[in-house]
C-alpha cells in the first residue's frame, strides 16, 4: 500500500511540474546548475519562450530565473566551503605546490571578486569558479553582492537572447509535434 501511495504522489508532483512553469524552471536552475550539465541555458530559453508564447509573467519569471541561477551559484558556492572546512590545509590537495598552482592562488586573492564577475558568461567555468571561490573563504556578503550583480546582468541578456529567437523555436516546436503525430 505504502508503495501505491508513494508512485500517487511521484506521479501527482511531476503532473504539478507541467501546470507550474515558475516552479519548473526554479527547480532545474536550482538542480541542474550542479547536477546536470548545460540545463541552465536550456531553461532560460525555456523561460524566454514561455514569456513569448504568454504562459508566463515577464516579472515574476524573471525574479524566479534569476532566484534559480543564485541560489543555484550559491550551492556551489557552499560546497567549496564546506570543502575547505573538511580539508583545512590544502583546498586543493592534489593540485600540490608548483609554482603555477601557487601563482594561480595570489592571482585568485587579488582578482577573485573580478573573475568571480565574469565567469558568470563563459560556459563550463562558472561552477568551478563558484566552488574555488567558496574554498578560498572569499566572505559571504562579498559573494553575494558580486553574484547578484552578475546575475542581475546574464539573466536578462538570455532571457532577451532567447525572447528574440522565440519564432524560430516555435516553428521548431511545430516541426517537432508534426513529426511525432506522423510517427
Amino acid at each position: 500500500m505504502a508503495e501505491l501511495f508513494t508512485a500517487l504522489h511521484t506521479d501527482h508532483s511531476v503532473s504539478y511540474l507541467t501546470y507550474s512553469p515558475y516552479t519548473t524552471v526554479f527547480l532545474l536552475l536550482t538542480a541542474g546548475i550542479c547536477f546536470i550539465p548545460l540545463a541552465e541555458k536550456w531553461t532560460l530559453v525555456t523561460a524566454g519562450y514561455l514569456y513569448y508564447s504568454d504562459q508566463v509573467q515577464l516579472v515574476t519569471i524573471l525574479i524566479v530565473v534569476g532566484l534559480g541561477v543564485f541560489f543555484g551559484d550559491f550551492a556551489a558556492f557552499g560546497l567549496g566551503r564546506r570543502w575547505i572546512k573538511t580539508r583545512p590545509h590544502s583546498p586543493f590537495p592534489l593540485l600540490g605546490r608548483s609554482k603555477l598552482i601557487l601563482r594561480f592562488k595570489t592571482w585568485l586573492d587579488r582578482h577573485s571578486r573580478q573573475a568571480l564577475f565574469w565567469t558568470r558568461f563563459l560556459l563550463r567555468v562558472w561552477l568551478p569558479a563558484h566552488i574555488v571561490v567558496g574554498a578560498r573563504s572569499m566572505p559571504i556578503e562579498t559573494y553575494i553582492r558580486i553574484t547578484l550583480s552578475a546575475v542581475t546582468v546574464y539573466v536578462p541578456m538570455i532571457f532577451v537572447f532567447a525572447y528574440s529567437f522565440a519564432t524560430e523555436i516555435d516553428a521548431a516546436l511545430l516541426s517537432v509535434q508534426r513529426f511525432r503525430n506522423a510517427a
